[in-house]
């Protein structure tokens, strides 16, 4: 986990502002462009609706 923190910690370094500002260069949703910005906090939260989704799972199976 601690390399994984550095490793987004040393990427987020490297981008620069404008790039952060430009358009994500794929359309994931089909809905037009997205800012790479915005697109990167949406993984974030994305990333923790799942970590929720694991932690409910895992609390199912050792209540058992």
């Amino acid at each position: 986990m601690d390399l994984t923190i550095e490793e987004v910690k040393a990427a987020l370094a490297k981008t620069s502002d404008e790039t952060l500002a430009s358009d994500y260069p794929i359309d994931v949703f089909g809905k037009g462009p997205f800012k790479t910005d915005w697109f990167l906090v949406h993984l974030a939260t994305h990333f923790n609706y799942h970590l929720g989704q694991l932690d409910y799972h895992r609390r199912l199976i050792a209540t058992k």
